[in-house]
């Protein structure tokens, strides 16, 4: 009678479209105080919390330039824009909100974090974009919400870019900011 019960169940939540991230798997948001490290991430992935806060608050980093980023062709473009600020240097984890994969269920484990900057931004980082996902060790999506407007790119080790869209010569065209990172 289990089995029957068990297998209905299963036959209704395939059919009705849910994916483990509907409920099905562990979801939880952990935070802390200055000193937050994300610890709760250790016994789950193969990395630890510590060595994702590291990744992120042992540099800071500095706009480099901005280039056209649709086109095969990449070039400089404009002066850094007023809203993007020259450096963006991590001081904290504010939280982590992690879904790792769990017994016999297919879940997309995946991991994300928000920091906080020197410079007042809050960034999040995050293994997952849409239905894209990379190990939850390599938060690569990331999100930095400025003054006026949140912008998103891609973390690839020492440097990021963050996607944009600005008026050039009367023409809206998309453009990259880019960081690189320098060890403190």
């Amino acid at each position: 009678m289990i089995f029957r019960i068990f297998t209905v169940f299963t036959i209704i939540f395939l059919l009705s479209g849910c994916k483990p991230e509907d409920g099905w798997c562990e979801l939880e948001k952990y935070s802390g105080s200055e000193d937050f490290e994300c610890s709760q991430m250790d016994s789950d992935f193969s990395c630890t919390g510590q060595s994702i806060l590291e990744s992120f608050t042992d540099r800071t980093f500095h706009y480099r330039k901005t280039e056209v980023s649709d086109g095969s062709a990449f070039e400089t473009v404009m002066e850094r824009p007023q809203y993007i600020p020259e450096t963006l240097t991590f001081i904290s984890m504010d939280s982590c909100f992690l879904a790792p994969s769990i017994g016999g269920i297919d879940c997309k484990s995946w991991s994300e974090f928000e920091f906080s900057t020197q410079e007042n931004f809050t960034v999040t980082a995050s293994s997952r974009l849409d239905d894209k996902t990379v190990s939850a060790c390599n938060p690569r999506y990331i999100e930095v919400e400025l003054e006026e407007q949140t912008l998103s790119g891609i973390k690839l080790n020492s440097e990021f870019y963050l996607n944009d869209t600005v008026i050039k010569n009367g023409s809206e065209i998309k453009v990259r900011h880019y960081f690189i990172s320098e060890d403190l």
